[in-house]
């Protein structure tokens, strides 16, 4: 699941009081907190608001976490990509240009793609609807990108 800086995730083993497995990967540098079980259900239960909020907050998290998830079992390589860009697009307010938030390498394995894969498409589209600089991609025609993404849900 791809998340941004401020995103609030809240393993199930603090809702189920449950121990599981956890396996994550980083793109860039992350910190863990840590906080008891016990203390976020007395802060709950004291304030109510507080847990509306959070599992509201939560629940969009894992709509998103099952959405990007049937993103890659559904939907071709081209699909993924295009959907990548543009969502860098919505969050760095640019549709024109989207800078990389990590490297290659990075973006493929986050996409479940090989990096020949990455090529075949950028070679593909590249003139029609995107031009690459290293890691800047200037998006030619962002209509088009996002038709290309296909039936995704939002």
């Amino acid at each position: 699941m791809s998340m941004i800086t401020g995103d609030f995730l809240l393993p199930a083993a603090v809702v189920t009081r449950q121990p599981y497995l956890l396996e994550a990967y980083c793109a860039s540098a992350a910190t863990m907190l840590q906080i008891d079980a016990n203390i976020i259900d007395v802060l709950c239960s004291l304030h109510s608001s507080f847990a509306r909020i959070m599992l509201e907050y939560v629940a969009k998290q894992f709509r998103n976490n099952i959405n990007q998830t049937s993103c890659y079992y559904h939907c071709s390589g081209s699909q993924r990509l295009f959907c990548y860009l543009v969502k860098l697009s919505i969050i760095q307010d640019n549709r024109k240009k989207v800078v990389l938030p990590h490297s290659k390498s990075l973006v493929v394995a986050e996409l479940r793609m090989t990096p020949e894969n990455l090529s075949r498409i950028i070679t593909r589209f590249r003139g029609e609807i995107l031009e690459v600089n290293g890691s800047e991609i200037v998006i030619l025609n962002y209509a088009q990108l996002i038709s290309l993404c296909g039936h995704i849900r939002a």
